[in-house]
């Protein structure tokens, strides 16, 4: 033996033998190791996962799955089932060739890898299918916001205004509604929008039906505020002598008028331009502008036409018109002493229309105290007529008034030394009324001339 190990021929070779040896036992050791991780088959559930059903939804709805979620048991590799990917794995009901009415369906897994084992739980579903049917509603727009300052939104345009909406004949007669909101938060302008439609039931709750079309186009014009007023245009003037106004007849009787919000809760009409028949002899039409006024941005319509019709006048007098005093101190009593009764006589000239509907009682005779002392005036005559009268007094008419204290002479007295406080105006000034006026002899008349002149007062 030792002289075996003494040669190296045989200590070579003996070392290649055991490093033969090693190899096959590494190896051997290597192959009898199972692969636990990818070969081993184990079973798991997947619990409530949700049917999906699958059918033409422009023809039909399903209102009933039961049970609308079942279990689903796989069983398979452990790399096969880490590859299972909720997201795109699901449980189905085809019920592409089912018509309306109650059906128990199978079930069917949708997106498991194929060599996976897959059992559902239960197996099949009862299921309820409807009938779609479209139903027409009318659109509502709610708006939100407020335009920018002093702008106000006009009415909202819709196109279309009415919509198709898809639904199960069990709910057709439901009350429902088709509403889109739009903000018009800070609007300078017009709004032109597109706006998504949604159908609620009569609670408010948004219920998942078709709509077609989804979306409608939306314009809300923002403009500044207006207001429709009456247009008021004076005639300002007298005829010629022997001439009368017949009627005035504005071709425009009312405009829009825009402006701040403040100052159009203020107007009752319109004032228009003044129209001067001084010396007018023929009827005339006038073409006008009609002017802005303090904070009015726009009038519309901007023009008016107006038509005066001038005919030759007559003459009436008038007697035993009562005299009417102004501006009387409570501290004193006027009367008129000249006339002793109280009442004169007028001539009044116009067209005969108007003259021959006059009374004594249209015309009213002033005289203004205002200002005067106790004793005895002779003061001018002011005559308030209707309008399109004239005075034709060939001259001034005058009478005398008597003023006297309520207190006695000595009060008088001490008001003639004394008749000048720090308004100048004495005690006579604590009244000083203004002078009434008069409406026309025939009121319908007045309505036919489509303005109102003021009531003339002439001396």
């Amino acid at each position: 033996m030792d002289k075996w190990l003494s040669n190296k021929n045989v200590v070579r070779a003996i070392a290649l033998l055991v490093s033969v040896m090693l190899w096959f036992v590494v190896n051997s050791e290597n192959r009898g190791v199972p692969n636990t991780g990818s070969s081993s088959i184990r079973s798991q559930e997947l619990n409530n996962v949700v049917v999906k059903a699958k059918y033409d939804t422009s023809l039909y709805s399903v209102s009933l799955i039961s049970p609308s979620t079942v279990k689903v048991v796989m069983r398979g590799k452990d790399s096969t089932l880490r590859k299972v990917d909720p997201a795109t794995t699901y449980v189905m009901v085809d019920l592409t060739n089912v018509g309306e009415g109650t059906h128990s369906r199978p079930l069917y897994a949708v997106g498991f890898p194929d060599n996976l084992e897959v059992t559902i739980q239960p197996s099949q579903v009862s299921v309820v299918v409807e009938a779609m049917e479209k139903k027409e509603l009318p659109v509502e727009i709610a708006t939100t916001g407020k335009p920018a300052g002093g702008l106000k939104p006009g009415e909202v345009i819709i196109k279309p205004n009415k919509v198709h909406v898809t639904l199960p004949t069990s709910q057709v007669n439901e009350q429902l509604f088709v509403k889109g909101q739009l903000s018009l938060e800070g609007a300078k302008g017009p709004i032109k929008k597109q706006v998504k439609l949604h159908v609620y039931n009569n609670s408010g709750i948004e219920m998942p039906f078709e709509v077609i079309p989804s979306v409608v186009d939306v314009e809300v014009p923002i403009t500044t505020p207006f207001k429709l007023l009456p247009l008021q245009i004076k005639v300002v003037g007298e005829p010629a002598n022997g001439y009368g106004i017949a009627t005035v007849k504005q071709k425009v009787d009312k405009v829009s008028v825009f402006g701040e919000q403040g100052v159009l809760d203020h107007m009752e009409f319109y004032e228009g331009p003044e129209i001067n028949i001084n010396g007018l002899k023929e009827s005339k039409d006038f073409a006008i502008d009609i002017p802005l006024r303090e904070k009015i941005t726009l009038v519309d319509p901007n023009k008016a036409n107006v038509s005066v019709e001038i005919v030759p006048s007559i003459t009436k007098t008038f007697d035993d018109i009562p005299i009417t005093i102004i501006g009387q101190s409570d501290a004193f009593t006027s009367k008129v002493v000249v006339p002793d009764t109280g009442k004169i006589s007028m001539v009044a000239e116009g067209a005969p229309q108007w003259i021959d509907k006059l009374k004594a009682t249209d015309i009213q005779a002033i005289v203004n105290v205002s200002n005067l002392a106790s004793g005895k005036h002779e003061l001018v005559v002011a005559f308030n007529l209707p309008t399109y009268i004239k005075n034709n007094q060939p001259q001034e008419v005058k009478v005398t008034v008597e003023i006297t204290s309520k207190q006695g002479t000595a009060l008088e007295n001490k008001g003639e030394k004394d008749s000048t406080p720090v308004n100048g105006q004495g005690d006579q000034t604590k009244s000083s009324s203004p002078v009434p006026s008069s409406t026309p002899a025939d009121p319908a008349s007045r309505a036919n001339t489509k303005s109102n002149p003021p009531t003339k007062i002439t001396r």
